[in-house]
């Protein structure tokens, strides 16, 4: 990966409030995950803010 996509994500998960990736570039807790299922279940009871 480049080393400004890097960056782009590192800032976007900093402002999202989700723990940065690992060095491997994999995630090193579920916060991002947690998040993600919330708004699945939201969208399947229209609830979505979206």
């Amino acid at each position: 990966m480049s080393a400004d996509y890097i960056a782009k994500i590192a800032e976007k998960r900093r402002r999202d409030g989700v723990a940065p990736l690992g060095d491997d570039g994999m995630p090193v807790s579920t916060d991002s995950w947690e998040i993600a299922y919330r708004e699945a279940e939201a969208r399947l009871r229209g609830d979505s803010d979206d």
